[in-house]
């Protein structure tokens, strides 16, 4: 779990991912299920089970403020496969 003390987005967020809902952002950053680290970005990679589907939310985090940089969804296949290669090929480290 990581602390974010306030919560900013992106601007171009909801432009790239308009599908997606801020209130589902806010639930994955506050009550996430996985977090992991982006070992060549340096940004926090949170994921939370929504229903049938998940969300994944990719986090800047200066101190204790942080930044949406990028949110989408994805099926349990999707996700599977993602963060599994992304474990495996030593990407992301998990937290």
């Amino acid at each position: 779990m990581i602390y974010c003390r306030t919560l900013h987005y992106a601007h171009h967020i909801f432009l790239r991912h308009p599908e997606v809902d801020q209130f589902d952002i806010d639930r994955c950053v506050r009550s996430l299920d996985e977090c992991y680290f982006d070992n060549s970005t340096h940004y926090y990679i949170l994921v939370k089970k929504l229903g049938s589907k998940w969300i994944c939310c990719v986090i800047d985090k200066l101190d204790d403020e942080c930044v949406v940089a990028s949110a989408w969804y994805m099926s349990n296949k999707k996700k599977a496969r993602y963060v599994y290669g992304k474990l495996v090929r030593g990407e992301w480290s998990t937290i």
